[in-house]
């Protein structure tokens, strides 16, 4: 049957055999990351929002979840889909997955413009992102937006934002928030 409406253009139903394709729980016996990476480009094809964040992190090779255990792994083919590296692709499913509110592919698209390069429309770009991004609470996206107002990214040097983004760093933005303090006389 979901077959039958994927067939049909149903993207949920694309969807779905995606992730029975790669499914590797349940003594799943139908896992086949060929049919997965080709449902999973039809699902984002067709307008999912996730379907297309998800092959957007596979095209960045970044996996939110394992990115540790696959790190000894090629820096340029995600796993398991054996997708190779295309950050323009990447950015291209981002974008249009965080047209539709994405939240975390609004954080990665934010990320690639921050890492891009320095220009000013990048950083102002990554800056909107990682702003409308804040509640995914992730320690790397604050440290990055700390940087962006220390940078003065929004027209000046804002130490008290930059401050917040530090201490919503936790432990990565320990150093730069000790910097920041001294660098102001706080305590």
């Amino acid at each position: 049957w979901l077959k039958k409406s994927s067939d049909q253009g149903n993207f949920m139903a694309m969807f779905e055999l995606y992730k029975l394709y790669r499914n590797t729980e349940d003594d799943n016996s139908l896992i086949d990351y060929d049919q997965a990476k080709e449902w999973l480009i039809k699902a984002a094809d067709a307008g999912l929002a996730e379907a297309q964040y998800i092959l957007g992190t596979n095209y960045e090779v970044y996996d939110e979840h394992v990115h540790v255990l696959v790190s000894n792994l090629s820096n340029d083919i995600s796993y398991p889909l054996k997708i190779t590296k295309d950050l323009e692709k990447a950015q291209l499913y981002y974008t249009l997955s965080a047209k539709q509110g994405n939240k975390k592919a609004m954080y990665r698209l934010g990320m690639l413009y921050k890492t891009k390069d320095s220009s000013m429309e990048n950083q102002m770009k990554a800056f909107k992102l990682l702003s409308a991004s804040k509640e995914i609470d992730d320690p790397l996206l604050w440290l990055n937006l700390g940087y962006l107002y220390k940078e003065g990214i929004d027209g000046q040097e804002n130490v008290q934002k930059c401050t917040v983004c530090f201490k919503n760093a936790r432990h990565l933005g320990e150093f730069e928030l000790a910097e920041t303090n001294y660098n102001t006389g706080e305590n």
